[in-house]
């Protein structure tokens, strides 16, 4: 295994989230997720609380195409757009990811 420094390990870690971030376009209407053919759109005015913003991750994660670190991305984008403060802890999602 080859030898990584902490700064290269980070480098990754940004370049992972740019990406992530790259998926998302968001408008005074609605916060579009684009990932390879998938496009999905939902207005703001059904993310107005942390309780819907947490029944459309779940409805998400039934999506073939979604990861948790779109999930992730997503919470983070709406928090700070709708003002929320959602936690949510992926690491009992992790065998639920890793079989996809």
């Amino acid at each position: 295994m080859k030898d990584r420094n902490l700064v290269d390990c980070i480098e990754e870690i940004f370049e992972e989230m740019k990406n992530n971030y790259q998926c998302f376009i968001v408008t005074n209407d609605e916060i579009q997720i684009s990932k390879d053919r998938f496009k999905y759109s939902i207005q703001w005015d059904r993310l107005n609380s942390e309780k819907q913003l947490l029944n459309w991750v779940i409805h998400l994660i039934g999506k073939k195409w979604i990861t948790k670190e779109l999930l992730r991305a997503f919470i983070e984008i709406v928090n700070e757009y709708q003002d929320l403060k959602l936690q949510v802890n992926f690491y009992p999602l992790q065998n639920f990811f890793s079989s996809k």
